[in-house]
């Protein structure tokens, strides 16, 4: 029998089926989503809570990269973990708001998180 998908998500990209994660508690997906106006690429933490299906937790844009090969939480959910590019090692953290743990009503959508970069 044919159910309405209940999430669209109109802007995500996926390059593999390591291109979005879903944390282990179940409540947030990572993907990757890209845009034709405004900065190209973002990496976004969405809500999969009934009562906030869908709703951006999270968004930050990342400059000058084109493709994102890999997306993945970490086991306690807190970091999210990236790969990008098609012949650089470089890689990327990003980490939750100090206190806010997934489980936590989601903080204002306009709050980044902040990265950390490392040439690997």
């Amino acid at each position: 029998e044919y159910q309405p998908p209940v999430l669209t998500l109109a802007h995500a990209v996926l390059f593999s089926n390591v291109g979005f994660d879903v944390s282990r508690c179940g409540e947030l997906l990572v993907c990757c989503e890209a845009y034709a106006s405004g900065p190209p690429t973002a990496v976004t933490v969405r809500s999969m809570r009934a009562r906030d299906l869908g709703t951006v937790l999270f968004q930050i844009h990342i400059p000058n990269v084109a493709i994102l090969t890999s997306l993945q939480f970490t086991p306690s959910s807190r970091h999210v973990l990236l790969g990008y590019g098609r012949a650089t090692n470089r890689a990327a953290q990003f980490q939750w708001p100090a206190g806010a743990p997934p489980s936590a009503p989601p903080p204002a959508a306009s709050a980044g998180i902040p990265a950390r970069a490392s040439d690997g």
